[in-house]
């Protein structure tokens, strides 16, 4: 059995969607952390720190990041 690696981004008061999946956690981690840099730079808002918050869970002031773990049966 394998797992499955969801990665979900969205607004923490109006929800989110996934992004990406992956079967590997490292894979994971790498496209999180691209769209976590992006998010943080971007022109159109404010410098957001994105902090670590849950083992695979980010929270800043207005955005949540997370890896979601599914069992593949």
């Amino acid at each position: 059995m394998t797992k499955i690696y969801v990665c979900e981004s969205g607004c923490r008061y109006e929800g989110g969607s996934a992004f990406a999946a992956s079967t590997n956690l490292v894979r994971a981690w790498k496209l999180m952390r691209e769209r976590r840099i992006e998010c943080e730079t971007s022109a159109h808002e404010r410098r957001q720190v994105v902090k670590l918050v849950g083992k695979n869970y980010w929270l800043s002031d207005y955005d949540y990041f997370c890896i979601r773990e599914y069992d593949n049966a």
